[in-house]
């Protein structure tokens, strides 16, 4: 009983002292403009790739990036049935960031990817390619835009 107590005094004492925040919590708040320049590659990736640079990006802020963005999809077949048909992918996403900052330029590569099953359905399976393609982006994003304050 007196263990209990104990462990529960220690409990809540450590819960209430500690100070969480999310990692990403002041993401929304940054001081970045991107103005995009260039896309070259797959359309929806960029396409979202974009609207999530705008989420980030504020119009009247000095400190302006000039961004090309390249992106590049692949899919390549990992395992195949007796028969020759595929069964199983590899969605590779890889994107080129070349940004220009107060005259200095750098490239950033950034690469994800993911496997899939191949469904009978083609629709099902165009509509599952797309979600994947849009979680990537996103996390590529998020990977460019964490890369860029590291560079500070």
């Amino acid at each position: 009983m007196i263990k209990k107590i104990i462990l529960l005094t220690t409990i809540i004492f450590l819960t209430i002292s500690c100070d969480y925040q999310p990692v990403y919590k002041g993401l929304n708040k940054l001081n970045l403009n991107f103005e995009i320049i260039e896309t070259v590659g797959d359309k929806s990736i960029n396409s979202i790739i974009q609207s999530e640079l705008k989420k980030y990006s504020i119009k009247d802020n000095k400190k302006k990036y000039l961004i090309k963005i390249s992106s590049n999809y692949n899919k390549i077949p990992i395992s195949k049935d007796i028969n020759g048909k595929i069964l199983i992918y590899r969605s590779n996403i890889n994107v080129n960031f070349d940004f220009t900052k107060n005259n200095e330029s750098k490239t950033i590569t950034i690469e994800r990817s993911f496997t899939l099953k191949n469904y009978l359905n083609n629709f099902e399976q165009r509509s599952y390619e797309n979600i994947i393609k849009k979680d990537l982006s996103k996390s590529i994003v998020d990977e460019f835009i964490r890369t860029l304050l590291s560079l500070k």
